[in-house]
This record gives C-alpha cells, structure tokens and sequence, in this order.
C-alpha cells in the first residue's frame, strides 16, 4: 500500500464566514419546519425561496390564477417538476372539483 504524504496548508489563508459575501443566508433563502396538518398553501411558503421550490410556487399561483381550470394547468405543466409538484398542488385541484369548477 501506498504511503501518502500530507498536505502542506502553511500557505492557506481563511477568513470568518460571517465576512464571506454569499448568495444564500439562512434569514432570507431557508425554509420552515414542516409540520403535521399543514395545507399545501403552508407548506409551499414553508419550503426554502430558492431552486425548485420558487418555480413550484409559481405554477400553483398559475393555477390559482386560472381559475383552476384545465388551461391553466396547461400553462402550467411546462413549470411541474414531477409527480411530487403535482401532489403538492393536487389539494387545490381537488378543492376546485369540490365547487363544481372544471379542471
């Protein structure tokens, strides 16, 4: 087996991470604790305001806005993320059935 020598870090420099400028902070990006019970209005504004979860929350504005009506989840396909975006948007259109409205 090979023997490896360890690495020379005397001429690594480092700095505080609160100095670091970074894209994400835990006060604005980070998400809420999801709890038992939550609607699924909860829980979208619960998840984190960055990658997938902002266009999941865009297509069920899209939805909303359209009345729920089978246009409006058209429109809104291009945007789903998969199965898992579907169910978390399901709720609405079930509700949207529950009133007679066309899904």
């Amino acid at each position: 087996m090979k023997k490896y020598n360890p690495i020379d870090t005397s001429e690594v420099k480092t700095y505080s991470i609160k100095a670091r400028n970074n894209k994400v902070n835990v006060d604005e990006h980070f998400g809420a604790p999801v709890k038992a019970g939550m609607s699924s209005s909860e829980l979208l504004d619960a998840m984190p305001k960055l990658l997938g979860a902002d266009s999941l929350r865009a297509v069920a504005d899209k939805i909303v806005e359209a009345d729920m009506t089978c246009a409006g989840l058209l429109e809104a396909m291009p945007h789903l993320l998969g199965a898992d975006s579907l169910r978390a948007v399901s709720d609405k259109v079930v509700e949207a059935r529950k009133k007679g409205r066309p899904v």
